[in-house]
């Protein structure tokens, strides 16, 4: 079984309005668009983000990428990811049986996270099953 590890970060947005121009501009950004679309007069969207290599190594350097992508958000999408009812980050890990893993977000990441309105929501995936 392969080890513990951290697998990729996922952005997941619902909204009352179309998020199409706020997905388009995160997608030029460095992300890629999972899902879109509309249910029960909602808009949700899922994207996660990659270095340029692939997937990044530890969520910190994820964080700090988002951080990078949203601080140049143009003016006319800001109302969009201001007025979205859900935002959340959530880091995906992999389970397994060895090593211990720990990753770190500095406090500096976690204020960040708080004050764009992102909830920090952190996904285990079980192990290959043993036959």
């Amino acid at each position: 079984m392969e080890g513990c590890h951290f697998i990729n970060g996922e952005l997941e947005l619902t909204s009352e309005k179309d998020l199409q121009p706020l997905v388009d501009t995160l997608v030029q950004g460095g992300m890629d668009c999972l899902t879109l679309h509309q249910e029960g007069g909602l808009w949700h969207g899922r994207l996660e983000l990659f270095a340029g290599e692939g997937n990044y190594s530890e969520p910190r350097q994820l964080v700090a990428h988002l951080f990078a992508i949203l601080a140049e958000l143009p003016e006319p999408v800001l109302p969009l990811w201001q007025g979205c009812l859900r935002k959340e980050m959530d880091l995906g890990y992999q389970s397994g049986t060895a090593p211990i893993l720990q990753n770190r977000l500095p406090a500096a990441q976690l204020l960040g996270l708080a004050e764009q309105g992102l909830d920090l929501v952190v996904t285990l995936y079980p192990g290959e099953v043993l036959a």
